[in-house]
């Protein structure tokens, strides 16, 4: 009770520029800014103003969906953006643009699926993208992904394609949460553990 009467709370809503009430991730970059990932949009704070990041058709460097899931600031201070429709993004700080990581039917080095339900950082600095159809595993050298997803067949493969978590604990072991049980990622036969 005591310390009840010093804790306040201030509203960041539509009202202060938030481009809508419904968010689904906060995260503070490195430089201090608090990004904040809504169904209409990306917004970034800077303790005073908000500045919103949207989709644009015409603009190939845009944010690649209004519908921002997760986020995740990578060791090196990128932003990292999971969308529910457009893939992943990459920020340019420098350019204040994106860069799409998106599915693309016919190339089997692309994002496995446009909606991204789940980002990893690994202790090696392998970037790791849940989605709706697997777990993917970025070479930021080639910008190539590597896809791990069910197969009915191989019971050394994941137990479902529906992405929710995914951890790296003490040991170095990647565990992945998906809508059919956990699963535990061996890097040396690229093989999963039910």
């Amino acid at each position: 009770y005591f310390l009840s009467r010093y804790l306040r709370f201030d509203r960041l809503t539509t009202e202060q520029g938030l481009s809508g009430d419904q968010t689904r991730n906060v995260i503070q970059d490195d430089l201090g800014f608090i990004w904040i990932a809504a169904l209409d949009g990306l917004n970034r704070f800077d303790g005073l103003d908000i500045k919103l990041y949207r989709h644009d058709p015409e603009d190939p460097s845009s944010l690649s969906s209004n519908i921002a899931r997760v986020l995740h600031v990578d060791r090196s201070g990128a932003l990292w953006v999971g969308t529910w429709g457009g893939g992943l993004n990459l920020y340019d700080r420098e350019k204040d643009s994106f860069h799409r990581y998106q599915n693309r039917p016919d190339d089997q080095n692309s994002l496995s699926h446009n909606i991204v339900r789940a980002l990893y950082e690994d202790r090696s600095g392998t970037i790791w993208v849940g989605t709706m159809e697997g777990i993917n595993k970025l070479d930021r050298d080639s910008g190539k992904f590597i896809r791990y997803q069910h197969d009915s067949n191989d019971p050394t493969s994941i137990s479902n394609n529906v992405i929710w978590s995914i951890y790296q604990d003490s040991q170095d072991v990647l565990w992945v949460g998906t809508a059919n049980g956990l699963n535990r990622f061996d890097p040396a036969t690229e093989t999963f553990a039910r």
